[in-house]
């Protein structure tokens, strides 16, 4: 439906420490670490960071589905395809509501204030696609730049739209929407403008495409205009999100490529002027695609064989977030897409080995008082433990085996 999709595509848009000054007895060696190894990894996880997974669901008849963002809400939105038609949609109060369209066939929800007016690209009744605003429970048709197809990507909490355009020339150029007046902001001397992003400052980021095919990544401003970003320290870079510090995550390309011809792309982190490679969680390739206004990034990196959700921050680094939810949840966390300034988390996984839409709630509830966050125990019969007795590890165990430690000196 959308050259957004296409070039997402495209883009790649989803222990004890070491040294411890202590000489072991060796008749209780032997007992605290069994106490250790005997614990199912379960439990050992959730003694860090929790979180509650909320099965948002899907679309009836889905084929796809996209999270596209989250507010402090909760609030999610996305699109899915469903009898090869595209279907917006919002989650809200434990609901997810379709959008509908602008009466044609065919809608995509891309962003979502804290006000709960959300923006994206709707089919109109000739067919064409144009920009949108969901307000008050309406849809309001945002027109075009003189052109057949304009698309809404985001909007900030004082009701900045911001989105791309086509004119009268058939060339793409990036507007902004508020309070019923559109503004042409023109383009980076290209053919082409993908926006992707607005903060609460209005600074848009997206990317200009030139005749020579050439992507350049660029920042805008009502006042400054467009300032091309450069490519992120990789040989392309392609900028998702923009929190209201100016921090933004995307991925970029790294310059390689597989035996197929396909890419190697990397997350990566922009703050200060200086990009961080975030790396991946043993696969190939990696993607940022979510920041919040703490600086923690979200996204998806391939593992061995799959794909999983990670979470970044400059305390821990990246990590799976399957390893921070119940291990007997069902759940397989595929994509991370968005992230709230609550640190609530939107994205699609696999739960019970079917598509859904998940939101992440982090928790630090102990409510059985056994020293372990609950949303990270296991929810159901535990794992079989071959050491024995399969309870996890206790705190009175560790604090037993402490006890006979002996200082070096």
């Amino acid at each position: 439906m959308s050259n957004r999709v296409k070039l997402a595509q495209r883009c790649g848009i989803e222990c004890l420490p070491k040294g411890w000054p202590w000489a072991f007895h060796p008749r209780f060696f032997i007992t605290l670490v069994l106490a250790i190894s005997c614990a199912p990894i379960a439990t050992r996880a959730a003694r860090a960071e929790c979180y509650v997974v909320t099965n948002v669901g899907t679309v009836a008849g889905a084929t796809e589905l996209q999270v596209r963002d989250i507010n402090n809400a909760g609030e999610i939105v996305g699109w899915a395809m469903a009898n090869n038609v595209f279907q917006g949609f919002l989650y809200r109060n434990g609901v997810m509501v379709s959008l509908g369209s602008l009466g044609g066939q065919g809608c995509q929800a891309h962003g979502i204030n804290d006000a709960g007016q959300v923006v994206g690209a709707a089919a109109t009744t000739t067919g064409e696609e144009h920009a949108f605003i969901y307000t008050g429970g309406q849809m309001i048709d945002l027109g075009t730049l003189g052109g057949t197809r304009s698309s809404a990507a985001a909007i900030n909490n004082s009701g900045l739209v911001t989105g791309f355009s086509t004119a009268s020339n058939g060339t793409y150029r990036l507007f902004t929407w508020q309070n019923g007046v559109r503004t042409d902001a023109g383009h980076l001397g290209s053919t082409n403008c993908e926006v992707w992003d607005v903060n609460s400052g209005g600074t848009v980021i997206g990317l200009n495409q030139l005749i020579t095919s050439q992507l350049i990544a660029f920042s805008w401003t009502a006042s400054g205009g467009f300032q091309p970003l450069g490519t992120f320290g990789g040989a392309a870079g392609y900028p998702y999100r923009i929190n209201d510090s100016g921090q933004i995550a995307g991925s970029i390309w790294t310059g390689q490529t597989n035996l197929l011809g396909v890419r190697t792309y990397h997350a990566f982190f922009y703050r200060n002027g200086g990009t961080t490679d975030l790396g991946t969680l043993g696969g190939t390739s990696s993607g940022a695609s979510g920041i919040n206004n703490n600086g923690v990034v979200v996204g998806w990196s391939q593992v061995a064989s799959d794909q999983h959700a990670f979470i970044y921050d400059s305390t821990n680094g990246m990590r799976d977030l399957n390893t921070l939810i119940s291990p007997t949840s069902g759940w397989g966390l595929e994509a991370a897409v968005a992230i709230n300034d609550a640190g609530q988390i939107a994205g699609t996984g696999r739960l019970n080995g079917v598509r859904r839409i998940f939101r992440l709630t982090p928790s630090q509830t102990d409510a059985d008082g056994n020293g372990f966050i609950d949303a990270c125990e296991a929810q159901s019969t535990p794992p079989t433990d071959t050491c024995g007795t399969g309870l996890p590890i206790s705190l009175a165990a560790v604090s037993m085996g402490l006890f006979f430690l002996k200082r070096r000196d």
